[in-house]
């Protein structure tokens, strides 16, 4: 019973469906898969982002949701967290400059390290609601 997450970058809810049931006939649970939402370009731009999807497939599909950040900086995967995202998936490089198409809109090691501290104090900051 493995965790499984699941990139959703140029599905629609239809192929998305498809995609989960060829994992639970497989094997998977359903209940341990997670969906990631993504946009496919690197680095993404502000305004194709659409957080509010992540939302949309956990009132579709009733999973877990994570975000695949293909942005420059940190402060969108901050968003995604605060949002409800469980899972962060982003690009890491030792060099921005270095050649690639997605050195730009991947994190140094300091900013890995900021992100993860941030991440930990938004989550505190979120409580249990009551």
């Amino acid at each position: 019973n493995k965790k499984i997450i699941l990139s959703t970058g140029m599905a629609n809810l239809g192929e998305i469906e498809e995609a989960l049931n060829m994992l639970c006939k497989n094997g998977a649970k359903r209940q341990n898969i997670t969906l990631l939402h993504c946009t496919t370009e690197y680095p993404a731009p502000f305004n194709e982002v659409n957080l509010k999807a992540m939302q949309s497939l956990k009132d579709a599909f009733k999973l877990d949701v994570g975000y695949s950040d293909h942005t420059q900086g940190i402060h969108i995967s901050l968003a995604a967290v605060a949002l409800g995202a469980c899972v962060i998936e982003k690009h890491f490089t030792l060099d921005k400059n270095m050649s690639g198409p997605d050195h730009k809109a991947s994190l140094e090691p300091h900013e890995l390290k900021t992100l993860c501290t941030q991440i930990r104090q938004i989550q505190k900051a979120m409580g249990d609601g009551i």
